[in-house]
């Protein structure tokens, strides 16, 4: 645990410790906090990593700010577990036409980093909110072994050729859980950040920095939505630091009685060793994890974001920023990711739209 001196001289707004050494999270938010009117420096003042809606964001995005605004948010303490160290291996990188790219277990969007005169213009954030979606048995599929899925949004990662293995991500895992009756539910794991960092002896695989798993999340149901982001944080000392956070967009009635703020779990921590923090690239990703893990005969569960029809599940309101002057990040400006299998051939299960501040990504079977 960090001095907490020296963390008050380094940010600012206050920490305050976890039950985890070296992770922390923000103090509650004063009262008097108007969260309409204050401007993304104040609430940057109170370790919130918001960007209020400007001049051309899309509507949607500045109707949900206000539901945000009117109802209220919650700082919850995280209760966080360490994950288990792992590696992750090299990407295939096959060549696509039309300017669509496949990674071996991604689906989604990428956006690189702009080139502003001489300014790389790194990223130091990326955020979107993803409604969590319903899972079903693919027709036709008998005794099936599914695949885990994950949604997520990450900094870095994309690349391959050993220039950009930092990867920064904030997950959501789900999966198709069989029930005791024989039937099928989807089911949530808790939400999850990972760092990944190069490896010194393989340019085309990372390894395991540090991460965590936030234990006491709210009850995650299918249509649910959760905002989620993910930003480089620097100090004041220069240190690199991680912030993650969860925004749980549920408008469950409790009972008749008034609806409470909405959860936002916040949280930070120290960069872990070999850390590189590019900002080269921002990701909104659905990944196959049985993939990334290596277990084959498995079988895609038909993903959708309304029950009863497969309809794409998408990042909304998703976007990032940098450090240049002006420069937000669009994925409507990147470029679609497929899945493919670990031999590089294309996998025809998902399709991905890229438009304006959202990413799709359609099960096609």
């Amino acid at each position: 645990m960090k001095d907490e001196k020296w963390l008050n001289s380094q940010f600012p707004f206050r920490l305050v410790p976890t039950n985890l050494d070296d992770v922390y999270t923000t103090a509650p938010l004063p009262g008097n906090l108007d969260l309409k009117t204050a401007t993304s420096s104040t609430l940057w003042q109170h370790g919130l990593p918001f960007h209020r809606p400007k001049a051309g964001d899309k509507t949607e995005f500045a109707k949900l700010w206000n539901k945000i605004s009117e109802r209220g948010l919650q700082i919850v303490t995280p209760h966080v577990e360490r994950r288990p160290k792992a590696v992750r291996r090299g990407k295939v990188r096959p060549k696509l036409e039309k300017a669509s790219v496949a990674g071996f277990n991604w689906c989604g969007g990428v956006l690189e980093r702009p080139r502003i005169l001489f300014e790389p213009g790194a990223w130091t954030s990326v955020y979107g909110a993803i409604t969590l979606p319903y899972l079903s048995v693919p027709a036709g599929v008998q005794g099936m072994q599914t695949a885990g899925l994950s949604a997520w949004v990450g900094l870095d990662g994309w690349g391959g050729n050993g220039q950009n293995n930092e990867l920064l991500q904030a997950i959501l895992w789900v999966n198709l859980q069989q029930t005791p009756t024989g039937g099928f539910t989807t089911f949530f794991n808790t939400p999850t950040w990972q760092w990944w960092v190069p490896d010194p002896t393989d340019p085309y695989a990372s390894l395991y920095g540090t991460g965590g798993v936030l234990s006491n999340p709210p009850a995650m149901n299918p249509g649910d939505l959760v905002f989620v982001c993910t930003s480089y944080i620097q100090a004041m000392d220069g240190s690199m630091w991680g912030g993650v956070f969860y925004l749980f967009l549920s408008d469950l009635e409790l009972g008749g009685f008034p609806l409470l703020p909405f959860p936002l779990f916040n949280f930070l921590f120290p960069a872990p060793s070999g850390a590189q923090c590019y900002g080269a690239t921002i990701e909104w990703i659905l990944e196959n994890e049985s993939v990334t893990n290596n277990q084959p005969n498995t079988t895609v569960p038909v993903f959708s974001a309304a029950p009863g029809s497969i309809t794409p599940i998408s990042f909304s309101r998703a976007g990032g920023f940098n450090q240049a002057p002006g420069v937000s990040g669009d994925p409507n400006d990147g470029f679609p990711v497929l899945w493919s299998s670990l031999s590089g051939v294309i996998d025809t299960v998902a399709s991905v739209t890229l438009s304006p501040g959202t990413v799709s990504i359609s099960y096609t079977g």
